[in-house]
């Protein structure tokens, strides 16, 4: 009777129990809760919550929050404590939306703690939590920061010395192009931290040989292999495509430094800006942003992007992510990058529909559904997209609508959550119409 609760309209075995459970109104996320305890208890050797009588234990389940595991084990890596943590969520709602989300996300924190762990040496693969290769002995495995070449201890999550992650979750690990260089030796690529195999634009850190060894961004567009017409037809597209964006100007936005065709790609090379994207940000804490730093973000970007509306053209974004939004290491402020550039149209072929393309153009998870054309409020839903997940460390898709921010992260203000709701609203008409409509009621808030 110690073990297993029977009270009323109550029943199921008390140490695995959530909330809702306790209170007679188990549903599906009753089961993921049960789930993650079990998880913890095979990682920690004990369940979060034991005590003797069956009233401590519930209010323990509804009141309390668990220990972190690492608390009974320092091995279980952090990012496994904190899909632990979610699913264990005392409001269902701030659990993962289903199981499979629950068992991907588990599975995906493992090998990423697992990687840590792979020596760069030997590659033998060691158990989390070691301090040195249990094959040869290195405590440094000749790894260094991307971002500052600090020498990495083995197992290190985080560089000692600037605070990124030494594993960034988009860097392509062993490269082929990682020691390439363009532009007659120029440029040196040092890591390629992003590449799309469908819409093949690869972006990289790389250095400027001919400015004292000066970190840039080399973006790389590939261009049709033959015939040779198209090939020169693609990179003048790309020359053009790109000749608004080398023009524009604004102390948030990186300069664009160069552009160059080479072989059969197009490159674009952009300004280094110390700091860390907003994604690698909430990947690092493994926690929402403060209220107060992400209303100091929406700021900026809206900043930018009144600006780049007053171009003529108006100069418009349409991929804000917190992947491309950078948060600067000197000032702390919001920097936006990653500005896409369309592929150029397919040639038609003979006996092929016009309708058909070579290219896929990725649909981003922070655009809305509805809109046809994009114009500024579309941008407005992606950076209300991006701040919703700064804030609650939730991202998208979320169907059918976005979720009430205070629903996962209590600690948002009503004004702010109003805000965010207005912004994602599905209708463009609903939305916000300007950028400096929504600025207005985010300086209210500043």
């Amino acid at each position: 009777m110690q073990t297993h609760a029977t009270l009323g309209e109550v029943t199921g075995t008390a140490l695995y129990m959530p909330p809702e459970q306790w209170q007679g109104n188990p549903r599906r996320d009753s089961d993921q809760y049960a789930l993650a305890i079990c998880f913890y208890e095979l990682l920690a050797g004990r369940p979060p919550f034991v005590y003797k009588q069956i009233e401590q234990i519930w209010n323990a389940h509804v009141r309390l929050q668990p220990p972190p595991p690492q608390h009974w084990n320092p091995r279980i890596p952090v990012e496994v404590s904190a899909a632990l943590v979610r699913a264990l969520a005392k409001d269902y709602h701030q659990r993962y939306r289903n199981v499979v989300e629950f068992s991907d996300k588990f599975a995906s924190a493992v090998q990423t703690a697992l990687e840590r762990y792979v020596c760069q040496r030997c590659k033998n693969r060691n158990r989390t939590g070691a301090q040195r290769c249990s094959a040869c002995g290195a405590d440094y495995d000749d790894r260094l920061c991307l971002y500052c070449d600090t020498p990495v201890r083995f197992g290190q999550r985080c560089c000692s010395n600037c605070g990124h992650l030494t594993i960034p979750p988009l860097l392509v690990a062993h490269s082929p192009l990682s020691g390439v260089s363009v532009r007659q030796e120029r440029y040196i690529i040092k890591h390629v931290l992003k590449q799309n195999d469908e819409t093949m634009v690869t972006t990289a850190l790389a250095i400027d040989t001919r400015a004292s060894e000066k970190r840039v961004i080399l973006k790389r567009w590939e261009c049709a292999d033959h015939p040779i017409e198209r090939r020169r037809k693609e990179i003048v597209y790309y020359e053009k495509a790109s000749e608004r964006l080398a023009k524009f100007r604004h102390p948030l936005v990186p300069r664009v430094l160069d552009r160059f065709a080479e072989g059969k790609h197009y490159y674009l090379v952009e300004e280094y800006i110390e700091g860390e994207n907003m994604q690698d940000l909430l990947q690092k804490l493994l926690k929402p942003l403060s209220e107060r730093e992400v209303i100091g973000y929406m700021n900026n970007i809206l900043n930018i992007l009144i600006a780049m509306e007053q171009q003529q053209p108006p100069l418009r974004h349409f991929d804000i992510s917190p992947a491309n939004i950078i948060i600067e290491s000197a000032r702390g402020r919001a920097m936006l990058v990653g500005f896409p550039v369309q592929p150029p149209p397919p040639e038609p072929r003979p006996g092929l529909a016009k309708h058909l393309t070579t290219r896929k153009i990725l649909v981003s998870p922070y655009t809305p559904v509805k809109d046809i054309p994009f114009d500024q409020r579309t941008c407005i839903y992606m950076l209300a997209a991006s701040m919703h997940q700064a804030l609650t460390n939730y991202a998208p898709p979320h169907f059918p609508v976005f979720p009430q921010a205070r629903q996962l992260n209590p600690l948002i203000s009503p004004e702010l959550e109003a805000i965010l709701n207005r912004a994602l609203q599905e209708e463009p008409r609903a939305r916000y119409q300007s950028y400096a409509e929504m600025k207005r009621d985010v300086q209210r808030l500043l």
